[in-house]
């Protein structure tokens, strides 16, 4: 799974890749989680955006299972956020990140600014 950390301004922060999931070993889940946590937590991550895409339904359970008390979490509806991720335009803004890490970053700005993200895609 990619995570992006953005702030509320929807700046981007940091960015990490966990396994969280089968068939990932149980070292590489735990590990997930401690990574997850410590993210949460550096960053004061108030609300965490879970695409409704591939595995989402076990990134909300670990996500769910995972997150300290009155931090939220929401799935967000990710379709176009792959177009987003691959055009000139998110290349431009995030030259040094991958596709996925961009398309995360987009699902994440998606809360905060639904119009202005969608609009990307055209």
């Amino acid at each position: 799974s990619k995570l992006a950390i953005i702030d509320s301004n929807g700046k981007f922060l940091a960015k990490q890749v966990i396994y969280p999931h089968k068939p990932a070993n149980v070292q590489k889940r735990s590990e997930a989680i401690n990574t997850f946590k410590q993210l949460v937590s550096d960053y004061k991550v108030e609300l965490v955006a879970i695409g409704n895409g591939t595995a989402s339904r076990e990134s909300e359970e670990f996500v769910a299972e995972n997150l300290p008390a009155g931090v939220k979490y929401t799935i967000v509806n990710e379709a176009g956020a792959s177009v987003y991720s691959a055009s000139e335009q998110a290349r431009e803004e995030f030259p040094d990140l991958h596709v996925e890490e961009r398309s995360a970053i987009s699902i994440g700005r998606r809360i905060q600014d639904p119009l202005a993200e969608l609009i990307k895609i055209d």
